[in-house]
């Protein structure tokens, strides 16, 4: 059975075993086995559409070198995403946009342990949806 976390602005469902902490500056989601973060953080414009190039600014100020982006799309959202390894975490960031909605999301956990969480984390992205 999956629940619905609910924020100000946008939704997800979460797998059973997964719980919610929300906090001033974003939304983390952690499973009760303890192996990555996903966290999800929501910018809104004021009567303005975010845009691919809005993204494209966003993702540059965090992109490392090497690292490509890729179109993704997830439930209502469509923007950029890449994944990487620093040290021994594997880190995955994505730049949503739907409206005048961004969200900046993203996923970090040992490096030895990134393919742990995959289905769960897809599920979740998949599920994103505006209120």
């Amino acid at each position: 059975m999956r629940r619905k976390y609910k924020s100000a602005w946008w939704s997800v469902e979460l797998p059973d075993n997964w719980e919610a902490e929300q906090d001033k500056d974003c939304a983390t989601f952690t499973s009760e086995r303890g192996i990555g973060a996903l966290q999800i953080s929501a910018y809104r414009r004021d009567d303005e559409i975010v845009t691919e190039e809005d993204l494209l600014d966003f993702a540059e100020d965090e992109l490392i070198e090497g690292a490509s982006l890729n179109s993704v799309s997830f439930g209502e959202f469509v923007g950029l995403e890449t994944s990487y390894f620093a040290g021994e975490s594997f880190w995955r960031k994505l730049w949503l946009r739907s409206g005048s909605l961004l969200l900046f999301v993203t996923y970090t956990c040992a490096a030895e342990e990134r393919t742990v969480e995959t289905k769960d984390v897809s599920l979740i992205l998949e599920s994103l949806s505006l209120k």
